[in-house]
């Protein structure tokens, strides 16, 4: 009774209770082993047993080690695969797990054999996995917090455990029962019950531990929530990374997390300025490729002195005064990074002007002053809606960055309820925030108006745009959204993967969903604004909640996707391998099917992200693929740029 209990309370119990014995700390923290421990080691009786298994699995890893020496030196890198391992907690307890269940059955000698026989593929299994794959500790630039540290790290984070063994469970588990992943949708979020998000989730897929919440982020919990080892998916609004080792306690090999670590290089507004200058300046001699000057207005770092200077050259000149007095507002203030929902935007009205004159001295104090702000030329020509100033929000989704697989998916326009006038200064009829809008919905509900007029107005689809246009006259083009927009949409989004792929963290297990802000002017020409790397995704009406269900569906299904199509193909070379190395320990098979240069190499092609046919995206998915690298050159962009960006 004792054994059964303490064996068979739950499989994953077992498991970890098996590691106990020979010497794992996580038995200490597990919630299920705590209740077990306390329990049976209240007599002498249980402790005595426990002493015997121990001596077994003792006398199991010796017999293991004698065995594993028998691989000459030419083995796979010039030593055995087991003999690195066998010391190791999966071994022991998996053959104490074996050898008991076999007992309870009351099986014979030979069903215990092959018992063991299949704990022993499991091993090779594990240990190649473990030769062929290593996690990299993050570089601290990937962090993204101040000063290049990580403050957080030893915090507490959300009330969860930190678990040093959990990466190494969870993917042993993963190794042995690999089919849970591909028959089961579980995720670990810190989303609230009442989002669309969370809701989306519940709807196709398990959350497993539903005490998670973003909202403890800034409580100093107690850390008593464990991370179930078979998660997959993470879709956080928190970053673990700041308090988490990943591929230790967090983001395992067969789990996919919703950040692409790196992504200040665009997302912070200081950083997306640097990138974009950097890549025009590569793109000089390509002018059909790429137009920096047609891609984000003018912009002016001015903690950088030439810069600085440079600005104050524009604004003190009788030019600026006359476009000023014609057109209204001629430049808008940028936090460098750190603010959302328009906080750290600030149009240039008389008022902001006079503060950096003043704390600049008018430009002499240019190169000294320590003030992170970007100033960038406003577009004094937008299109407008009946009178009423609009952006666009799209989505792009980078659903790999090894190799860089990306999505587009259609957003929609944000228009102002406030009348357009150029040379207001007031902020919220420059800028189109939604954020900016809520204050706007609360004065003229008070007015008598209808909320949900209002917010269908705010709110306009792609389509129905064009068909304003075309009202208008002001386009002829009867498909001018998809032979003009969406491609001006796209490229933009290919340009900026182009640009800043060598800062983002190229890794398999990361994705995001990205909105990108878009302005159009009375050209038609379409100007990247700014990128917001975790966009609100709310439901504020109908066709807005119809739209993000199912883009957040589809973007789950691709991502889905994607992790079983990996994890498929190598697990299929694990097995092929361990098998080969089975075969060949019985003279078998030769020696030449186990050189180590080649299993690695194969290892690395197929650890890299693309999809299969056995785990097809729905017909009906809404994203469209702009970029998949797994294509050579060019193709790669599905025809969308120019030639000459390739050469």
């Amino acid at each position: 009774e004792i054994l059964q209990d303490f064996f068979f309370f739950k499989q994953k119990t077992a498991y970890e209770i098996s590691a106990c014995l020979v010497g794992s700390e996580m038995c200490i923290r597990d919630r299920y082993m705590g209740k077990i421990i306390e329990k049976q080691m209240k007599n002498w009786q249980t402790i005595a047993i426990l002493a015997i298994l121990n001596l077994v699995v003792i006398l199991f890893i010796c017999n293991e080690y004698q065995r594993s020496t028998q691989y000459n030196e030419q083995n796979l890198d010039g030593s055995s695969m087991i003999e690195r391992t066998l010391g190791k907690n999966y071994q022991a307890h998996n053959a104490v797990k074996r050898i008991l269940t076999a007992q309870k059955k009351k099986a014979d000698k030979r069903n215990i054999t092959e018992i063991i026989e299949d704990d022993r593929k499991d091993s090779i299994k594990l240990a190649l996995f473990n030769l062929l794959y290593q996690y990299e500790e993050l570089d601290l630039k990937y962090y993204e917090a101040p000063s290049n540290k990580k403050p957080l790290i030893e915090k507490s984070y959300l009330g969860i455990q930190r678990d040093n063994d959990y990466c190494r469970r969870s993917d042993t588990i993963f190794l042995k029962h690999p089919s849970g992943i591909f028959e089961q949708t579980t995720f670990i979020t810190d989303y609230d019950k009442k989002s669309l998000s969370k809701q989306v989730i519940e709807k196709i897929g398990t959350v497993l531990e539903p005490r998670i919440h973003a909202g403890n982020e800034k409580k100093d919990m107690e850390p008593t929530i464990p991370l179930p080892i078979n998660a997959y998916l993470y879709y956080l609004l928190t970053k673990p990374q700041y308090y988490m080792s990943a591929g230790v306690q967090f983001m395992c090999f067969h789990q996919m997390y919703n950040l692409v670590l790196g992504h200040g290089a665009i997302s912070q507004k200081g950083r997306l300025v640097q990138t974009v200058k950097n890549y025009t300046n590569s793109m000089k001699s390509k002018p059909k490729c790429f137009k920096g000057d047609k891609f984000l207005p003018k912009s002016y770092e001015l903690p950088i002195k030439d810069e600085c200077e440079e600005f104050f050259k524009v604004i003190n000149s009788a030019e600026y005064k006359k476009e000023k007095q014609v057109h209204g507002i001629q430049f808008v203030a940028k936090a460098y990074a750190g603010a959302h929902a328009a906080a750290g935007v600030f149009i240039l009205d008389d008022e902001y002007e006079g503060t950096l004159r003043k704390l600049y001295e008018n430009g002499d104090k240019c190169g000294s002053v320590k003030n992170k702000t970007i100033v960038q030329k406003y577009i004094t020509n937008p299109l407008l809606i009946e009178g009423h100033k609009f952006d666009f929000r799209i989505y792009m989704l980078i659903s790999s960055s090894d190799p860089y697989i990306v999505f587009y998916h259609d957003g929609f326009l944000r228009v102002s309820l406030e009348k357009y006038d150029p040379k207001s200064q007031q902020k919220n009829v420059h800028l189109t925030n939604t954020e900016l809008s809520k204050q706007a919905w609360k004065d003229m509900e008070k007015e008598g108006k209808n909320t949900d007029e209002l917010r269908d107005f705010q709110m306009w689809t792609l389509k129905r745009f064009e068909s304003y246009l075309l009202e208008k006259k002001l386009i002829k083009d009867p498909k001018w959204l998809e032979n003009y927009l969406r491609p001006a949409f796209k490229r933009s989004f290919q340009h900026l993967i182009r640009m800043s792929k060598g800062e983002f963290y190229q890794d398999p297990r990361m994705f995001q969903i990205w909105g990108i802000d878009f302005l159009i002017d009375t050209n038609l020409n379409v100007w990247l604004i700014e990128c917001n790397a975790i966009p609100s995704i709310e439901g504020t009406n109908d066709e807005k909640t119809k739209m993000f269900t199912k883009m957040l569906t589809d973007m789950f299904h691709i991502q889905q996707a994607l992790l079983r199509s990996r994890v498929r193909r190598v697990h299929d070379i694990l097995e092929e391998t361990s098998e080969s190395i089975r075969l060949f320990e019985l003279g078998q098979a030769q020696q030449k099917s186990l050189k180590m240069g080649e299993v690695k190499k194969k290892f690395a092609q197929e650890n890299k992200n693309k999809f299969i046919d056995q785990f097809p995206l729905p017909e009906d998915n809404s994203f469209e693929m702009i970029i998949n690298e797994n294509l050579p050159g060019k193709q790669a962009y599905f025809g969308l740029l120019d030639d000459s960006c390739f050469e």
